[in-house]
């Protein structure tokens, strides 16, 4: 399967300023691209209600509306829970740029599919990273992801003890 897919893909778009839905369309410009643009979570919601949604982008830094309540929603809800979800950060505060790595990580948590920062990713690195979206995955759970990992081990599983060594007794 190609990035390009043979059908209309539709995408909701949810962005508060017009300046930032007008940059994440050019930045997504592809013939099989339908646009769904709303600026509120409320309105996102409608609009998932009503129609077909292939693909859902999201601002990061949202002024009204909380980004990681609207993926919990879409991830909570059964009718809408498969739909590949995007983060997207068009404009970083130099906090946020501080922090990006932990929003990266709990978006991916909640169930998020991409973290894009346009600091970090070009415009045709964007477009590829959504479109790889539309191809099919075997999970997109991260523990399945880290599973076979030996240095990733949630933090409720406690590391293994050390066997005790000759002239050493201390144990934790």
């Amino acid at each position: 399967m190609s990035i390009f897919p043979d059908k209309t893909r539709y995408i909701l778009v949810l962005f508060e300023r017009t300046s930032d839905l007008s940059q994440i369309k050019g930045i997504l410009s592809n013939p099989f691209y339908a646009y769904h643009a709303v600026n509120s979570m409320q309105s996102a919601l409608e609009v998932l209600q009503r129609k077909r949604i292939d693909m859902i982008v999201s601002g990061v830094h949202l002024e009204n509306t909380d980004s990681y309540e609207f993926l919990n929603r879409i991830k909570a809800d059964e009718k809408l829970k498969s739909i590949p979800f995007v983060f997207v950060s068009l404009r970083r505060s130099d906090v946020a740029r501080c922090v990006d790595h932990g929003l990266s990580l709990a978006a991916r948590a909640l169930g998020a599919n991409r973290y894009l920062s346009i600091d970090t990713h070009s415009p045709p690195e964007m477009r590829t990273e959504i479109g790889n979206c539309f191809l099919p995955r075997p999970s997109s759970d991260l523990d399945e992801e880290v599973a076979d990992r030996d240095d990733v081990r949630p933090f409720w599983k406690p590391t293994p003890k050390a066997p005790p060594t000759p002239g050493n007794s201390f144990s934790y």
